[in-house]
């Protein structure tokens, strides 16, 4: 047999493993034994057995035969071992090995299977089992399917080595504890079932053990302790296991034997076989009974059916025998007999099949006869013809009775008037026959009674002359003639002939569509009568420059045209922005209209006829007050044939809201980034956007406005340092060239140059890649390489490197007339190095961590951050990281830069995490030095990070801060940098808990380090982001919220620097009234209104209350008491009152007229100082009604429309540029295609105050655009002011 392992048998283990894992060793016999690497490789573990023994080597039961154990015949000497069961009942005794073990006598591991060797005899899948692992300081991990040798939990592996770990990392704990590191060490809070520093290791006390699967259990049955043949079912009695056989066995004399199986035959065929604890038994089915479910239940009341089955049924076999009645029916145990089908009772206890016996006829006064075989009743016809008797049957027999004297009747159908007399029809007189209808000749007939006859030759006058009367058919007709009304005027509109209409004539005529003189949208045009020669209302002009008015407020002097239209100059007023003065406003509106036609012309040339694909351009109408792009149309193509498309017709001009405008031209332009796709030098037409005219005024009336896109050709050379670009490089970037247009700011794509493959790390410069065309004009020339829109920001250019990454201008005020231009560009290259300290002195050449900081070159005229590395550190031992080498410098496009200093900055808010006072390295984004020039060629910049530490003491009120709280909330101190506006939290003060409803002050909160600089100090608690506003402080709470400065332009020098702060604390009371009165005590729902205090410093909105209403009753609703005042930090405000707002948007809604309380966003006051204590602060809310009529082009507004849309008038205000809704006017619908004027849809109460007049139709909030008005609209789209600086009534 094999041989334990000797001492020191680990290291040859593995190789067993392997040869295992091949299928090397024996068939399915046991493997060779490992050789001990400490003797000579000849030796072997392994007792070869002598041969001469006819047994030797293999199991009981079993002999050697050719290098095999053979089984012997029978299972006497049990060969199959305690791994297998022996079977011999074929002859031949046969071993069923247990799971995980093989071969004819089950004696090896089932290496097929995946099982090998397991060290202690027995076999398994584990590939940790036995554990290869020899040094002490790692165990085994086969989690993978192999076996990888890994550190012990606790420790990691650094450079081949074992450490302990200094922090927690996710072994640290093996996965079955929690760790914290706080103390330096990492600890470990192990699971239930786990002990162990590393919670490596089952927890012995606690009665736990291995679960055998890398687990821990208290179940005594894990892992299975039950291995005898078919007895692998483990269970838990009084806490310990208790072995089960397996299911298809049951317990036999102290063995687990197979349990007895139902064929189709044990039951008869009259059962259903289970088999219960290892036993066939069988529940037989109704009506049978027996151990085999063989004979039938007699005592349930079954008996023999006669054809070898069981029954219950009287029926069975039938006892009915009577002749044609023989159909047998059970009632309990007895039974019925009935007729056979087609046999029925024959009312003598008998059966017939006549259908007639009995006669059920007489009772029903009839007699009965076979009609198809089926019995039918009838009564026998005894109508004699005379309407004066009356005909019955009696007994099958007719009697004839007569009806009384002078009883109506008729005997024929054009007699009226008959009666009986003596049972004789008599009298009467002819019927006359008259239908009414004029088309119908009308007789009797004496078989049908009336007749009327068509006669189509009547003829039925209606009595009106426009019509045709004629008979067809029967019927009547009257068919209008139009012709027959005609009086050939135009003027007069067409002639309809319909006499049913109001207002026809006595002939049956209407006059219909008769023209109307047009309503002038200029008072520079009138239109005289109508005339019949031209058929039109003749156009009479003003003299040109006459005076009149073109609708615009912002300017003056208008006067008419030779066109028509009415036009004045354009004053600053009309760009919007601040009142310079004021004037009470009268509610009405009107819109005046502007009608825009003219031509589009390509660099002084009509349009191409045809073009290759469907695009064109687009032009806009910049309105100069909204900044609103108005859609005029412009010109596009549409399909002729493939490859062919012609010039749309009709694409330009329209109808826009008489103003000043600037005139915008967009083709290939995207709003994502503002930038323009290139146009090729050969393209036909020119991408861009760009202004083609400025201060253009469209005035009521007609206006010609004709426009030119001059179109500039652009070419030249690209160098970089002066020298032409490389001819090769190791991939494909270059770099992009844009021309950012001086009035739109939009970047016009112009090439620049790029590199294509021409073999394994060898890339050519491509050709043609620079010039092409853009809109003439002034531009400014971008470079762009290595840069993101996100942050604005440029990746750092190694100092290596051939090309340098940039967002820079390389020349600015660059005029490109029309026509050929050439524009050389070179990208001039500034080198930089240098050295960077930290507070005077060489960074520190080691650190506990990887975070050192970054520096940035921030371009003067981009702003774009070009990074140009920093300082960071390595990893080299735990804890201890070493300074890196060679992180700063590098290359950026020469020009000026502010040199910036990044570390622990989040963009998202501006701000800058805490340094604590101990720290090393200082969190900051400060501009460290401002307006360096770095020229083309070598530069040195050396960098000093200037650090101040701040230390002080925090006073609330001017008295130290309480020492208690009811819950952790302090609040955050920052240091706002005067340069980068970015927020430096220097900590704050907080609470920690102590016991339920008390904290204490927490200690060293307050205090740390940030670049040495000049400051603002920001006062943080209850402030949120999202709006900018700070929630309510109410009158009793000791802390106060709020969004303030505290100090500013406090400088902070290297080194010491002691900052203390004061939080001065304003409480605020007073009442609210509106209108001047005070609030009504009453409402019909919640809603009142909020006041706030917008600090003069941070912009941010202070909630100070206002006031609301509390359900008492059914639309009752009473008004809220304490709901104004609280405290804030003392300070300039402007009082600020909302009610109705949206902020997206920025608008209000609508108050209607009848309201009691008054939507708004507007200041009450302004400059309203707050000191420290206690401040009275009064509030009223002044309510303007504003009402009047709105007019389109000096009209009133159509009555009718075709469909709902209307437009919308807001009241912007001056001061916080809201715009409340004030209504307007809108459709609703009638009938089909038609919509009415709906009435009182403008006016409403406002806050008092100065607003702008907004007009509002087709205006898209996404790119402040409006879509275009054609020009035979009766409605004009547009988003424009029309009127400014008006004060409320």
């Amino acid at each position: 047999m094999r041989k334990r392992p000797p001492t020191g048998w680990l290291p040859t283990l593995f190789v067993f493993l392997a040869l295992v894992a091949l299928g090397c060793g024996d068939d399915g016999g046991i493997p060779p034994g490992p050789v001990d690497a400490g003797r000579d490789a000849t030796e072997t573990d392994v007792t070869e057995p002598d041969a001469s023994e006819p047994d030797a080597g293999c199991p009981p039961g079993s002999y050697p035969d050719g290098g095999v154990c053979v089984l012997e015949g029978s299972c006497q000497n049990n060969p199959c071992g305690e791994h297998g069961t022996c079977d011999d009942s074929s002859g031949s005794a046969v071993c069923t090995c247990a799971e995980g073990w093989a071969g004819a006598t089950c004696a090896s591991c089932d290496a097929a299977g995946g099982y090998h060797d397991d060290g202690a005899g027995g076999c398994t899948t584990d590939p940790c089992v036995p554990d290869p692992c020899m040094s002490p300081d790692r165990v085994c991990d086969g989690s993978s399917g192999t076996a990888k040798c890994v550190c012990k939990p606790g420790t990691h592996e650094e450079r081949g080595v074992c450490v302990e770990d200094k922090t927690c990392l996710p072994t640290t704990c093996s996965g079955h504890g929690s760790c914290d590191d706080e103390g330096g060490e990492p600890v470990c809070t192990c699971d239930v079932g786990w002990s162990g520093s590393a919670c490596d290791a089952c927890d012995d006390a606690g009665g736990y053990h291995s679960d055998g699967n890398g687990g821990c259990t208290t179940d005594p049955c894990l892992p299975n302790p039950c291995v005898a043949p078919h007895a692998s079912v483990c269970t838990v009695e009084a806490g310990s296991p208790v072995c089960g056989c397996d299911p298809g066995y049951h317990e036999e004399n102290g063995a687990c034997v197979i349990d007895e199986v139902c064929t189709p035959s044990t039951c008869s065929g009259h059962g259903t076989c289970a088999v219960e604890g290892g036993h066939v038994v069988c529940t037989c089915d109704d009506g049978f009974a027996g151990a085999s479910c063989d004979t039938c239940d007699t005592a349930g009341g079954y008996h023999d059916d006669g054809n070898g089955g069981c029954t219950a049924d009287p029926c069975l076999p039938n006892p009915c025998v009577m002749p044609n009645k023989t159909v047998c029916a059970g009632e309990g145990a007895s039974y019925v007999c009935s007729c056979d089908p087609g046999y029925h009772d024959d009312g003598s206890g008998g059966c017939t099949d006549d259908p007639c016996t009995p006669n059920f006829c007489l009772v029903m006064n009839q007699a009965c006869e076979v009609v198809g075989g089926m019995p039918q009743c009838y009564t026998p016809m005894c109508d004699d013809q005379n309407p004066c008797t009356v005909d019955t049957v009696v007994g099958g027999s007719c009697q004839h009775t007569p009806l009384a004297n002078g009883t109506a009747c008729q005997t024929s159908l054009c007699i009226v008037d008959q009666a009986c007399q003596a049972g004789v029809c008599a009298g009467g007189s002819p019927r006359v026959c008259d239908d009414g209808n004029v088309c119908t000749d009308d007789a009797c007939d004496l078989s049908a009674g009336c007749v009327a006859t068509n006669d189509d030759t009547n003829v039925p006058d209606d009595g009106f002359a426009c019509t045709v009367d004629a008979c067809a058919g029967g019927l009547a007709s009257h068919t209008t003639s139009n012709a027959a009304c005609d009086d050939g005027a135009w003027c007069t509109g067409a002639e309809v002939c319909a006499p049913l209409q109001s207002g026809a004539d006595a002939e049956g005529c209407v006059h219909v569509n008769v023209p109307q003189k047009p309503v002038s949208i200029s008072p520079c045009v009138s239109y005289g009568a109508c005339d019949e020669a031209t058929q039109s209302f003749p156009m009479v002009l003003a003299s040109p420059g006459s005076s009149c008015n073109d609708g615009i407020s912002c300017t003056s002097g208008d006067v008419c045209d030779v066109q028509g239209a009415c036009k004045g100059t354009p004053s600053a007023g009309c760009d919007g922005g601040a009142c310079a003065t004021t004037h009470p406003g009268t509610g009405n509106v009107d819109i005046p209209v502007g009608v825009v036609s003219g031509k589009i012309t390509l660099g002084g040339a009509p349009l191409p006829a045809t073009n290759n694909d469907y695009d064109g351009a687009d032009i806009f109408l910049v309105a100069r007050d909204t900044k609103a792009a108005h859609a005029i149309g412009g010109y596009s193509y549409q399909y002729q044939s493939p490859g062919v498309y012609v010039l749309s017709a009709n694409t330009y001009g329209g109808k826009v809201v008489a103003g000043v405008y600037d005139v915008l031209y967009r083709r290939g332009w995207g709003s994502a980034g503002n930038t323009v796709s290139r146009t090729l030098p050969a393209a036909t037409h020119v991408n861009g956007y760009r202004m083609l005219a400025t201060g253009v005024v469209v005035g009521t009336g007609q206006s010609t406005l004709d426009v030119n896109i001059p179109v500039a050709n652009v070419s030249g050379t690209i160098t970089l340092a002066g020298a032409p670009l490389p001819g090769t490089n190791n991939d494909y970037d270059g770099a992009d060239i844009f021309l950012v247009a001086k009035d739109t700011g939009a970047a016009h794509a112009l090439g620049g140059y790029s590199y294509q493959y021409q073999s394994a790390g060898v890339y050519v410069l491509s050709a043609n890649t620079y010039g092409g065309k853009v809109v003439a004009g002034v531009y400014d020339v971008l470079y762009r390489r290595g840069w993101g829109s996100a942050g604005n920001s440029v990746s750092r250019t190694l100092p290596a490197a051939t090309h340098v990454n940039g967002y820079r201008l390389l020349a600015t005020n660059v005029t490109l007339s029309a026509g050929a231009n050439t524009l050389n560009v070179d990208i001039p290259v500034a080198s930089v190095s240098g050295t960077i300290t930290l507070a005077g002195a060489a960074l520190p050449a080691t650190n506990n961590d990887y975070d050192g900081a970054d520096i940035f070159l921030v371009a003067k005229d981009t702003k774009a951050a070009h990074a140009i590395g920093g300082y960071s550190y390595q990893y080299q031992s735990p804890g201890v990281y070493v300074l890196s080498a060679n992180t700063y410098g590098g290359k950026v496009p020469a020009g000026t830069y502010d040199v910036l200093y990044r570390r622990g900055w989040g963009s998202a808010g501006n701000s800058v995490s805490r340094t604590l006072p101990a720290a090393t390295h200082v969190n900051g984004y400060r501009v460290l030095a401002t307006d360096v020039t770095l020229s083309a060629g070598a530069n040195t910049l050396d960098v000093n990070i200037p650090v101040a530490s701040v230390s002080g003491t925090i006073t609330l009120a001017g008295a130290a801060l309480p020492a208690t709280n009811n819950d952790y909330d302090g609040a955050d101190i920052f240091l706002v940098a005067k340069d980068t506006k970015a927020a430096h939290a220097i900590g704050g003060y907080s609470y920690q808990y102590q016991s339920p409803g008390v904290y204490v002050l927490s200690a060293n909160t307050y205090g740390g380090k940030v670049p040495a600089g000049v400051y603002d100090v920001l006062y943080r608690r209850g402030w949120g982001s999202a709006g900018n506003s700070v929630s309510r402080t109410l009158p009793a709470a000791t802390h106060v919220n709020g969004y303030r400065l505290l100090a500013t332009n406090i400088t902070l020098t290297e080194g010491t620097n002691t900052l203390d702060v004061n939080i001065p604390v304003a409480s605020v009371s007073g009442t609210i009234t509106l209108a001047g009165a005070a609030l009504p005590a009453t409402n019909n729902d919640y809603d009142g209104a909020d006041i706030f205090l917008v600090a003069k410093d941070t912009g941010a909105a202070h909630a100070i209350g206002g006031y609301s209403y509390q359900y008492q009753s059914p639309g009752v609703y009473v008004l809220s008491a304490n709901t104004y005042g609280g405290k804030v930090p003392a300070g300039v405000y402007d009082v600020l009152y909302r009610r109705g707002w949206g902020s997206a948007g920025n608008t209000v809604s609508r108050t209607l007229p009848a309201a009691t309380h008054v939507n708004g966003y507007r200041l009450l006051a302004t400059n309203v100082t707050l000191s420290a204590g206690a401040n009275t602060l009064h509030v009223d809310i002044p309510v303007s009604l504003v009402g009047g009529t709105i007019t389109l082009a000096g009209a009133a507004l159509p009555g009718t429309n075709n469909d709902y849309d209307g437009a919308d008038i807001f009241l912007v205000a001056k001061d916080t540029e809201a715009a409340h809704a004030i209504g307007g006017y809108s459709y609703q619908y009638q009938s089909p295609g038609v919509y009415v004027l709906s009435p009182n849809t403008y006016g409403g109460k406002v806050p008092s105050g100065t607003y702008d007049v907004l007009y509002r139709r087709g205006w898209g909030s996404s790119g402040n655009t409006v879509s275009r008005t054609l020009p035979a609209a009766t409605h004009v789209n547009g988003y424009r002011l029309l009127d400014r600086c008006m004060t409320t009534p």
